[in-house]
């Protein structure tokens, strides 16, 4: 009977793999990520950015961009870009965050922890959905976000996002205090259906929900190892103070703002 049952659920195991499995396109060169994460920030702060590298002008991800303004380790405004190559679409999304309402305020308070993050989509895969436990286990932490689309408009949440949020871990909870794991998928749908102006059943009967691996582009590995001295210190302490920033506009752009592909083209 164990053999048997280890059989069938090896066999259930291998069809699911083939299913929802995502062939990642490889990254772009060295030179082209270092060219997009300086090119991003330098952009976003309404400087001129450096001519892209060769690979950078030839690269074509695998769906959208997805620049990010970051404070206080929430993503305050996250724009997915649709181009043709790498170089076009951080040109597009640069600039779109040079103009976004929440990085301007942020500007105008003379902030000093803002930072910006560029994500490449890498490929894109089904996802399990109305199968407990198996659904919250269809996320790949770190690497997985989800997409919708509905009425030729696209919602998305980032695996950034989630990461910040907590939410690879939360999905379903065991009777032991503390101890839980998994993504609440459902939550996530009915999210990103309010993204788009409907609700689930909409979504569910007229759209599509699909998985994106999605790689954030980065110089060094994160988080990095640093060194408890009293500089670092005061400089943690600094950076989680206020910042001089109107609460009141802080708490209306609390949830990141999406803008839908469509109206976000290179």
């Amino acid at each position: 009977a164990l053999a048997v049952y280890a059989v069938l659920l090896a066999c259930v195991c291998a069809v699911i793999h083939a299913r929802t499995r995502i062939d990642a396109a490889p990254l772009p060169a060295k030179d082209a990520r270092e060219w997009a994460i300086d090119a991003v920030a330098a952009l976003a702060d309404g400087a001129e950015a450096t001519p892209p590298p060769a690979n950078a002008r030839a690269y074509r991800p695998a769906g959208p961009v997805f620049v990010t303004a970051w404070w206080r380790g929430r993503a305050m405004t996250v724009l997915p870009v649709v181009g043709e190559t790498l170089a076009e679409a951080v040109r597009a999304g640069g600039r779109a965050l040079a103009a976004d309402a929440m990085v301007l305020d942020l500007r105008r308070a003379r902030r000093t922890n803002v930072t910006y993050t560029i994500a490449l989509t890498r490929g894109r895969g089904p996802v399990v959905l109305g199968v407990p436990l198996l659904e919250n286990l269809a996320l790949v932490p770190l690497h997985d976000g989800l997409a919708a689309t509905l009425d030729g408009e696209r919602a998305y949440v980032t695996p950034d996002e989630l990461r910040a949020e907590g939410a690879y871990d939360g999905g379903v909870q065991t009777p032991i205090p503390d101890l839980s794991f998994g993504v609440a998928v459902e939550g996530l749908v009915s999210r990103l259906a309010r993204s788009l102006g409907h609700d689930v059943e909409a979504l569910r009967a007229r759209g599509a929900v699909e998985r994106l691996r999605v790689t954030t582009l980065v110089r060094e590995p994160y988080p990095r190892e640093t060194a408890p001295t009293e500089r670092a210190l005061r400089l943690a302490a600094l950076n989680g103070r206020h910042d001089g920033v109107d609460p009141s506009r802080v708490e209306k752009h609390q949830a990141p703002r999406h803008v839908g592909a469509r109206r976000l083209r290179a």
